[in-house]
This record gives C-alpha cells, sequence and structure tokens, in this order.
C-alpha cells in the first residue's frame, strides 16, 4: 500500500490510522515499510529518501489522500519546482504500473471534483 498526500502531518496521521509506516518510519520500524508507506508527493521521485521506483509497487493499492489539494501541490508548489517533471513521470508510470497489474487506484477528497477524477483516468488511458 503506498499513501501518497500534499503534507507530512496529514500523512503521518493517515499512516498511523492505517497501521503503515510514513517514510520517515520506515527503516526503523518494525515492518520496515513491508505493509507499504506513505510519503508527500514532493518525494515520489528517485533521488528522494523513498529512492521512488514505480516499479516496486506492481498490484498495490494506491491511496491518493486529499487528490484536490495533491494535484494543486504538485502543479503549483515551489517544493516540487526543482524536480517537478521528474515527479510527474514517476505518478504516470506508477498510476500505469498499478493499473496494468491488477492493483487499485483510490483518489479521495471532500471536495472532489471530476475534473481530478478525469486527470488520473487520463494517466492510464494513455499507456
Amino acid at each position: 500500500m503506498l499513501v501518497v498526500t500534499h503534507r507530512i502531518q496529514l500523512g503521518r496521521a493517515i499512516c498511523a490510522d492505517i497501521g503503515i509506516d510514513w517514510i520517515e518510519e520506515r527503516r526503523t520500524s518494525e515492518t520496515q515499510g513491508l505493509l507499504g508507506f506513505g510519503l508527500c508527493i514532493d518525494s515520489l521521485h528517485p533521488e528522494s529518501q523513498a529512492r521512488f521506483n514505480p516499479q516496486d509497487w506492481k498490484g498495490a493499492i494506491l491511496i491518493f489522500d486529499e487528490l484536490e489539494q495533491i494535484i494543486w501541490h504538485l502543479l503549483n508548489s515551489v517544493t516540487c519546482s526543482e524536480k517537478r517533471v521528474i515527479i510527474l513521470e514517476q505518478l504516470k508510470e506508477l498510476i500505469q504500473t498499478v493499473h496494468a497489474t491488477g492493483g487499485l487506484i483510490i483518489g479521495q477528497d471532500a471536495d472532489l471534483s471530476d475534473v481530478s477524477v478525469k486527470y488520473l483516468l487520463g494517466w492510464w488511458r494513455h499507456q
């Protein structure tokens, strides 16, 4: 399971609620990320502490929590600016990998719009 969000505190809380590690706890926890982990969209690239590789997530459950904010953050935040292109490429490969290998993709948000749903759908339709 991989949980992707746009804020560290939010991600930590979600991971604690569902019983998986937050990225920084992965190496020191009992499970050491065996059940998956959570991270911010900013870390969705190979040079981050996650050493992110989309191919590691074949058949995974992928949860985007606060999808509207994740998309806005990815496209507009200064914290993503230097790695924006690689993050977008990795996100596309992640979604395509999970979808093609029978995984589950969940996009959740209290204010979920058709625009965000169509954005996600567009990633795996262009394989």
